[in-house]
């Protein structure tokens, strides 16, 4: 590449101290570096010219200062005319902001010389058609509009050149097309530029369904001259055959496409968003086209840039105050996707605000509106006010998958999103195709060929003051987000282990971020948010789980929260039981006398699955009209010493130090207050619901005894532990804990089983055994007595009721 012979001595003399970090971008070695000061002291910069010139990449430099220097990129563009040879060859506005170059923009269009060198020889060549794909924004329609067809035009006179523009999706069709029509769009672009023939737009567009030649239909009885372009045909944003166009008109419409390529005097320029190449792969006769005539196109360089920002200000008598001002928006523009169209909409910008101050660009009015960031922050304030309702309200739900946030700088950035994820929502999607159209967003292809989203500048999440705002609200939680994510990602890589996994007090604040962001989560996220009760539960389920790895397991449930029902209260804060029904059946009681050898028949009835818990006992001392109330208490001998000496009182643990009379009041509250017979069971109840009426079942679970059932002195916990923690132990009807833990109350007495009258103080059985007790006494069979006013941290109970249609 040659440069302006001044642009050697000037770029030297005016680099200075900057040459460093310009070696250090350029990637030349310290060494290296270390000559260029032995050989050139303060002219640094003649030692990294002459290293570029030697390996012939000179044509690095200019996009390598617009990092370092901007203000020296304009050295390496076409100079100006000078001041005493310009003239006004412009009127109006010489940026046309977001709005796509047309012909007549031809003398202002700057800056794509050589593609447009290129674009001609290649539609000039064998191949008739050629295909410029590149970015949303990257200029493509502006290439071939103000670069090639001016050119065209030029080489070969308004006699021997013609064309057409139209886009695929430009006419809509019949109602049974259910989409644009391509051949309609196409007819109708030929009737206006042929309208001295007298052609029907429905005439024309059944010709070109058909077989028929195109060459006579375009040209009619006149071969091209020499060297003329002859008729061109531009289809522009060809994507629409993918978004607009019905279904059944594509594939016929690629067919054209191939005869048009084929015909002699025609050419055709295609233009065509590269996120829709996957698209096109998917049509075979078009994947045969795109092979041979594909002309992509890169965003512009350096240099290119500074040529689109100060010619055309020359071309309209312009000029920048001061003169370092192309520099800066040189700068500010960046080298992002899409930055071509919002520096260009800046410009539009400083032109409008600059029209009352004659002829000068100012920093000032650049200034004013923010320069290229703020000219982002208007033109999305006027797209989103141009949204539907419904629209302008999944602003948060497409912005919460393109924003990420660096924690370390404290800023958002901006993250990229298949567009798959927006599928489900029209709302998202009429805000994303809205934003795409004014360049603030822009489509993609992935490296997996997918259609992606993404932010068109990061100016936009940090001076759209509507969008910031919602980021600011949201940052911390953007933050927790990327940490939830990279754990998750940590915790994955060491094996999953559950030792690395997060508490409940961690998720549960994660619960509420992904609550307002809504993200998409991956299966191994999900896997790594599994609450801790879910697994705590599942490791219960173990049988090889140890004693006192249970024990702190219901104690840290109590802490999180227990999720079990059956063991809380309902939502009249009454004690909520999980009701297990019991069959019918015949139960022998054992005893030491013949007295107490007596045979029962029970009928069925319903038995809570766990004893009483501390929290559903609660309920009734702290009721207003519970343990307090002397109704519940009519027969029964009050204790004086209060309601309950608390031990072990976590609230998922069973309630204990009460006596048979707290608990004959409890169930006659509870009956009272829920509309249903609850009461203590009889011992034969109990019996019954221990062993569904298997004589065998000397323990709930079976004949055998196994001490990791069952809380009882071989556990060596030496205390009660949360109810329910032994599923093994589960008797057949599926009630827990009736066997150790805490022995549990029954209705009758121990001397005479029969009698279950409230009154007396003749001792009253319990069952079950508890924590200290040995195996004989966890036995189904083993029965026990208290005086009914006793209270122990061994004792408790569980309850029972009969439905209506059980009585």
């Amino acid at each position: 590449m040659r440069f302006p012979p001044e642009a050697k001595l000037e770029f030297v003399g005016r680099l200075g101290g900057d040459w460093r970090e310009l070696a250090d971008l350029l990637g030349i070695p310290a060494a290296e570096q270390r000559q260029f000061t032995a050989e050139h002291p303060g002219k640094e910069g003649r030692g990294i010219w002459n290293w570029l010139e030697v390996r012939e990449e000179l044509e690095r430099l200019p996009d390598a200062l617009a990092k370092v220097r901007p203000d020296l990129v304009p050295l390496f563009t076409d100079p100006p005319p000078a001041p005493e040879e310009a003239s006004v060859r412009w009127e109006g506005s010489p940026y046309p902001g977001l709005e796509w170059f047309r012909p007549c923009h031809a003398p202002i269009f700057f800056g794509r010389d050589r593609e447009v060198d290129q674009l001609e020889a290649a539609l000039r060549g064998e191949g008739r058609l050629v295909a410029v794909t590149g970015a949303s924004g990257a200029g493509k329609s502006s290439l071939v509009a103000a670069g090639l067809i001016p050119r065209l035009e030029q080489e070969s006179g308004p006699a021997g050149f013609r064309w057409i523009r139209f886009t695929p999706g430009g006419m809509g069709g019949g109602e049974e097309d259910r989409g644009a029509d391509p051949f309609l769009a196409f007819a109708a672009a030929l009737c206006g530029e042929l309208k001295d023939r007298g052609l029907d737009p429905s005439e024309v567009r059944e010709q070109l369904r058909s077989a028929q030649p195109l060459d006579g239909l375009l040209r009619p009885g006149k071969p091209p001259a020499t060297g003329s372009a002859g008729f061109l045909v531009f289809i522009d944003q060809f994507e629409e055959l993918f978004t607009a166009v019905a279904e059944v008109h594509r594939t016929p419409f690629v067919y054209l496409l191939r005869r048009l390529a084929r015909a002699p005097g025609l050419r055709t320029v295609l233009t065509l968003r590269a996120d829709f190449y996957p698209q096109c792969l998917a049509i075979p006769p078009l994947v045969e086209l795109l092979r041979t005539c594909e002309f992509p196109l890169a965003p512009p360089d350096a240099v290119a840039l500074m040529q689109m920002i100060t010619r055309p200000a020359v071309e309209a008598g312009l000029c920048f105050e001061p003169d370092t001002l192309p520099g800066r928006i040189l700068r500010d523009t960046g080298a992002e996707p899409g930055a071509l169209a919002l520096m260009a909409y800046a410009l539009s910008v400083l032109h409008e605000d600059c029209r009352a101050s004659g002829t000068r660009l100012t920093e000032v009015a650049y200034d004013a509106f923010g320069g290229v960031s703020g000219a982002i922050a208007r033109k999305a304030e006027e797209a989103f006010a141009a949204l539907g309702i419904e629209a302008q309200a999944a602003l948060g739900a497409v912005f919460k998958e393109l924003v990420d946030v660096d924690p370390e700088r404290g800023i958002p950035t901006r993250k990229r999103a298949p567009r798959s994820r927006f599928a489900g929502s029209a709302a998202a999607l009429e805000l994303i195709d809205t934003f795409a159209k004014h360049r603030l967003l822009v489509g993609n292809e992935d490296g997996g060929h997918a259609a992606v989203v993404d932010v068109a500048h990061e100016a936009l999440l940090v001076h759209w003051p509507r969008l910031r705002d919602w980021i600011a609200a949201r940052f911390d939680d953007f933050r927790q987000l990327r940490q939830f994510r990279l754990e998750a990602a940590e915790w994955a890589r060491l094996g999953g282990l559950e030792s690395h996994r997060w508490p409940h007090e961690r998720l549960f604040l994660m619960q509420g971020v992904l609550d307002r962001l809504d993200p998409e989560l991956s299966e191994l996220e999900r896997d790594f948010l599994r609450p801790e009760a879910e697994r705590l539960l599942a490791e219960i389920d173990r049988p090889e789980t140890p004693h006192a790895r249970r024990a702190w397991i219901g104690e840290r449930l109590a802490v999180i929260g227990d999720p079990r029902p059956g063991i809380g209260l309902d939502e009249n804060g009454l004690p909520e039981f999980c009701w297990l029904p019991v069959p019918p059946g015949e139960i022998t009681l054992e005893g030491k006398g013949s007295r107490n050898q007596r045979r029962f028949k029970v009928a069925a009835f319903e038995i809570s699955k766990y004893p009483v818990t501390w929290r559903q006992y609660a309920a009734f001392v702290e009721a207003a009209d519970g343990f307090g109330n002397p109704g519940w208490w009519a027969g029964l001998a009050r204790r004086e010493d209060g309601p309950v000496m608390r031990r072990w009182d976590l609230p998922n643990h069973p309630a204990i130090n009460v006596c048979w009379f707290d608990v004959v009041a409890f169930c006659r509250w509870l009956s009272q207050r829920s509309g249903r017979e609850v009461r203590l069971p009889t011992e034969w109840e109990w019996q019954q619901a221990a062993t569904s009426g298997n004589p065998t079942f000397s323990y709930p679970w079976g004949t055998n005894w196994d001490e990791a059932r069952a809380n009882t002195y071989l556990s060596n916990v030496n205390r009660t532990v949360a109810v329910g923690l032994y599923p093994q132990g589960a008797s057949p009807v599926g009630a827990f804990d009736m066997s150790g833990n805490v022995a549990e109350w029954c209705l009758n007495k121990y001397g005479d089983p029969g009698r279950i009258e409230p009154g007396g103080e003749e001792r009253r059985v319990v069952r079950g055994g508890a924590w200290g007790s040995h195996r004989d006494d966890v036995s189904t069979a083993c029965r026990r007595h208290v005086r009914p006013a006793g209270r122990g941290g061994f004792l408790g109970f569980r309850v029972v009721t009969v439905t209506p249609d059980r009585k």
